[in-house]
């Protein structure tokens, strides 16, 4: 009897046939567009990076067919599903295909790096290229199909770490002026930084990503642990705290100007509200582990005091004080998510125990 596999999975083997079924379908338009594209140009051999290379074909194919993949099957599975209100459907849907799109793109670049690195001067012949651009196209869609159909609380948080600290990083190793630093750290978003586009789309990424996240955590925290009103609080603090980020980027800090006063203001009501989730955590979830307690209260200390010495002394650079608090800020943020889902699954099962008892 032939067993047929929901567009709604149940578990990851049920993604992993349902990935497995179609990717090879972008692989193979991939191949025959890279084709097409390389007999128009009447290229007999092609190099592995530069302006007409597999390692660009294979790029802008695989992102373009990946990022389609991505959101048609989560389109189909939430469908299917039903679970959430259109407004929110959309803005997940264009976020996270958008994001994992952003992955995809920094992955096979650092892999056409790597590629040309250890095969320099190499150069193939139009089928082979197209061939090589097809396995990669294959495999891309592969993952972006599986990622969309487990996507999750896990996946998303792996997905705004490498957005926010590899897009920072981008911006501040090719910032066109080496002593930025010297300014500040929101000089990044400035005009007159050559990458503030990257830096911005970064902060406002994330920013929606958090937004993503708070839907996928605490709105299945508030259904199945209805004895905690306290984490409607958190919810709406974390929010705040997500559009303080995403406004940093969008209001980028322009001196004397309304953009400022934004982009100042964001910043402080994003720390403010983090350090509020810290200080109210032992109200709003008070059976959550001693130790990320504890843990949380050391690094707001820490935020406490990095505000102390930079506002009330000359110990801390402006810069100093940004990039501190900005590391504090995003690992406590990502702490405080995982242990949330780890008290959850605590929570859980000791219900189920209990009523087997």
């Amino acid at each position: 009897m032939k067993t047929s596999i929901s567009i709604v999975p149940t578990d990851q083997a049920n993604a992993d046939r349902f990935a497995l079924r179609w990717y090879w379908v972008p692989g193979l338009i991939a191949a025959i567009l890279s084709l097409l594209w390389l007999i128009t140009t009447k290229l007999n051999v092609i190099p592995i990076t530069g302006p007409s290379s597999i390692g660009r074909l294979a790029i802008i194919l695989s992102c373009l067919t990946g990022i389609i993949s991505f959101a048609a099957t989560y389109f189909a599975q939430q469908q299917a599903s039903r679970q959430k209100r259109p407004l929110i459907f959309w803005r997940d849907l264009i976020t996270l295909t958008f994001a994992h799109g952003v992955v995809l793109f920094g992955v096979l670049a650092i892999l056409t790096f790597l590629m040309n690195a250890s095969f320099t001067g190499l150069q193939l012949d139009i089928y082979t290229s197209s061939a090589l651009v097809a396995a990669v196209a294959a495999v891309s869609n592969y993952l972006m199909i599986f990622l969309a159909l487990t996507v999750g609380a896990p996946s998303l948080i792996a997905v705004l770490s490498i957005i926010l600290i590899g897009g920072v990083l981008v911006a501040t190793t090719t910032n066109n002026q080496p002593d930025w630093w010297q300014v500040h750290f929101s000089y990044l978003g400035m005009a007159s930084s050559s990458n503030a586009l990257t830096f911005n789309l970064t902060l406002i990424t994330s920013s929606l990503v958090m937004l993503a996240l708070t839907e996928y955590i605490f709105g299945k925290l508030q259904a199945s642990q209805k004895d905690t009103p306290g984490l409607w609080y958190l919810k709406w603090l974390f929010v705040g705290s997500a559009l303080g980020l995403g406004g940093v980027g969008l209001f980028p800090y322009t001196a004397d100007t309304i953009l400022a006063v934004l982009h100042n203001g964001s910043a402080f009501s994003m720390v403010v509200f983090i350090i509020a989730m810290i200080v109210g955590l032992r109200w709003f979830v008070p059976t959550i582990q001693s130790e990320f307690l504890r843990t949380s209260y050391t690094l707001g200390g820490l935020l406490v005091l990095s505000l102390i010495a930079f506002y009330f002394t000359d110990y801390m650079t402006l810069t100093a004080f940004e990039l501190l608090a900005f590391a504090i800020s995003f690992a406590w943020l990502i702490l405080l998510l995982r242990n949330l889902q780890f008290w959850a699954a605590a929570r859980t099962s000791t219900t189920k125990k209990a009523i087997k008892s």
